[in-house]
């Protein structure tokens, strides 16, 4: 999941989304949420996570 850390717009955290597992965007989604809790400016991240996974739901 160290793509996680990557910036929103590299080429390394959108590669990592998508060839993430359902349970590594989860935990990203988990560990992006404690990063936001701890005042990190994360919410966009958070937010393309979360689309990811209504895209892949919606493809099954």
């Amino acid at each position: 999941m160290r793509w996680s850390k990557e910036a929103l717009n590299s080429k390394e955290f959108k590669t990592g989304l998508k060839k993430a597992s359902e349970f590594d965007l989860t935990m990203a989604k988990v560990c992006l949420g404690i990063e936001l809790k701890r005042g990190e400016k994360v919410k966009s991240k958070i937010a393309a996570v979360e689309k990811e996974i209504e895209r892949r739901k919606k493809s099954e």
